[in-house]
This record gives C-alpha cells, sequence and structure tokens, in this order.
C-alpha cells in the first residue's frame, strides 16, 4: 500500500496533467467507498439516537 501511496505521489509531482487526472480518478475510486460508509454510519448512527430518543 504504501508502495502505490508514492508511486502516486511522484506520479502528482513530475506527471502531467492527464498524469494527474488519472491519478486523481484512482484517489477517487479508493475514498468513494470509504465515505459512502462513513456517511451511512453517520446516518443510522443519527437514525438510531432519533429512535432511541422518541422512546
Amino acid at each position: 500500500m504504501a508502495a502505490v501511496f508514492l508511486k502516486l505521489l511522484m506520479f502528482t509531482r513530475s506527471g502531467t496533467m492527464t498524469d494527474r487526472a488519472y491519478v486523481g480518478m484512482h484517489i477517487q475510486k479508493l475514498t468513494a467507498p470509504l465515505v459512502l460508509s462513513i456517511i451511512i454510519m453517520i446516518a443510522s448512527g443519527s437514525l438510531g439516537a432519533q429512535v432511541h430518543y422518541s422512546e
């Protein structure tokens, strides 16, 4: 994982705009599921809190 991150850093440092866009797409693909799961966790947590509060 660290090696991949270093490659991404080297791409953004030395790369052209297309390289940066390519790396950006990969970063988005990696972070999108993570962000979604966090949002779902927060949403379900707040829903649970509301249900508990109404009781």
